[in-house]
């Protein structure tokens, strides 16, 4: 049956709850642990969906046969769209490979709704571009406010117990911070920044780039150190000098993480992949804290000799 005529019978639910075969069964005993995990703001791997198998005495499979239940998921999501009228973004991008942290690309056709591309595009598009799109899909998921709505909507009880929930290590104390003063530039950091603008080879990690352009206003008006562009990415650099504080490396990590967003944000209002980047750069060796932050919030940290 295509989705049309099931869209035609007016059901989500019905699709939920049809089919007495293994990926039918099995998508309606692991929604739920997909939207709790959409909830938690977590990805979940193939082959975990094993252990809840486990818990309903249910047998296991390999990972690679959950493609199907990520498959029907995908479906529902998109029949949900067109029956509530809403943007529902694509559930199934949350079900992620173990290794690449991203989801297979049976997810590729449903991205072609998602993101406005037709499957040409879609297949034409680079695997680092086609990874862009893909990890936008898995914040548009994060970010979406009607999961319980959606789960009510089917007829779904969503679990709340603690255990369900991803260990995430252990809590990091942060320095507490102080709205940041409009003090003049200290030499050392328009120094470094100066330095580090004429110098990509400090970044080639990210790709080849030309030298950098300082002080590049967002369209949030946030301004940023240094911003490297090639043809087919930015790269958004912030700099911490050797005499900057705790409070300013910490600092400096979250600013990243802003404008990164804000780039790829860009890029999407440009119909550009949202492949932009942002990087730390200091002067000195970080402390195990700030590393061990730095990897929880995926900002990658590139310490430098001190500029002469």
């Amino acid at each position: 049956m295509s989705n049309k005529i099931i869209i035609a019978l007016g059901s989500a639910q019905k699709l939920l709850s049809s089919g007495d075969k293994w990926t039918d069964t099995t998508t309606r005993l692991l929604l739920p642990v997909v939207i709790k995990s959409a909830l938690d703001g977590d990805t979940i791997q193939y082959g975990e969906f094993n252990k809840f198998l486990r818990e309903k005495n249910k047998p296991t499979v390999l990972p690679i046969a959950f493609r199907n239940v990520a498959g029907k998921i995908g479906d529902i999501c998109e029949i949900l769209s067109a029956e509530l009228k809403i943007d529902i973004p694509l559930l199934n991008a949350i079900i992620v490979n173990k290794d690449s942290g991203l989801p297979s690309h049976g997810v590729d056709g449903y991205l072609k709704r998602s993101q406005g591309k037709n499957k040409k595009q879609i297949e034409n598009l680079h695997q680092k571009d086609r990874d862009s799109y893909a990890l936008e899909e898995i914040n548009s998921v994060f970010s979406f406010e009607e999961w319980r709505y959606i789960a009510k909507y089917l007829q779904i009880e969503i679990s709340n117990k603690d255990e369900a929930s991803r260990d995430r290590g252990q809590p990091l104390d942060l320095v507490d911070q102080k709205p940041c003063p409009h003090n003049p530039e200290s030499d050392e950091h328009k120094k470094l920044k100066k330095w580090v603008s004429t110098h990509p080879e400090v970044i080639s990690s990210f790709g080849f780039f030309e030298k950098g352009e300082l002080e590049y206003i967002l369209s949030s008006g946030d301004r940023v150190d240094i911003i490297f562009k090639n043809e087919t990415s930015l790269l958004a650099v912030e700099v911490k000098a050797r005499n900057a504080s705790k409070a300013e490396m910490e600092r400096g990590l979250f600013q990243c993480i802003k404008y990164r967003a804000v780039l790829r944000a860009m890029q999407l209002a440009k119909a550009t992949p949202p492949n932009a980047n942002s990087v730390l750069i200091i002067e000195n060796n970080p402390s195990e804290k700030l590393k061990i932050l730095a990897k929880r919030l995926s900002v990658k940290i590139i310490s430098i000799r001190p500029i002469p």
